[in-house]
């Protein structure tokens, strides 16, 4: 019930909201949604995929099209290495 809720609030991009924190969710559903606004306004339609595998177990929040990964972190540093794990 909660999930389809949240489903329907308007910023939210996803037909089955998942996520570990709410907090985190809807962050990233802001940004996925301010991203795509503003892509199709510029005449850009692309999917934007989201928790998308990469590759072994790394996944990235967003993926916009086939060309670029977003991490999104609503708080917190990451780690020094993460880059060398992709």
């Amino acid at each position: 019930m909660a999930e389809s809720a949240l489903a329907r609030l308007p910023f939210c991009r996803s037909e089955k909201p998942s996520f570990k924190g709410l907090s985190g969710w809807v962050f990233e559903q802001t940004i996925h949604s301010c991203l795509l606004n503003e892509l199709n306004g510029s005449g850009i339609h692309t999917k934007i995929e989201e928790q998308a595998k990469l590759g072994g177990r790394t996944t990235a929040d967003l993926l916009i099209g086939a060309s670029a990964a977003i991490e999104i972190k609503a708080r917190g540093l990451f780690a020094p290495n993460a880059a060398d794990k992709c």
